[in-house]
């Protein structure tokens, strides 16, 4: 999400000191936790494409009819789970 820091200086200006200061620690506090939360910092060098092709699968795998076939088969057989 976008942040306009402008509204909300805007905003901000427009409230009493006290609640401002409430309002000032409220979103520090909000930072400060969604900072400990996060985990270990994602390294945004390395890509998901790094998982392509890590499954050894036929030709057919990506195959929607025979999914659909396997997927009616299994739930249409009163003997399994």
């Amino acid at each position: 999400m976008a942040v306009d820091h402008d509204k909300l200086d805007f905003l901000l200006r427009q409230l009493p000191e006290e609640l401002k200061q409430l309002v000032v620690q409220y979103a520090e506090s909000l930072v400060a936790e969604r900072t400990e939360t996060r985990g270990p910092e994602i390294d945004s060098s390395r890509s998901i494409r790094r998982f392509f092709g890590t499954c050894d699968s036929d030709e057919n795998s990506g195959d929607n009819e025979r999914i659909d076939a396997d997927l009616a088969r299994s739930y249409s057989d009163p003997h399994t789970e």
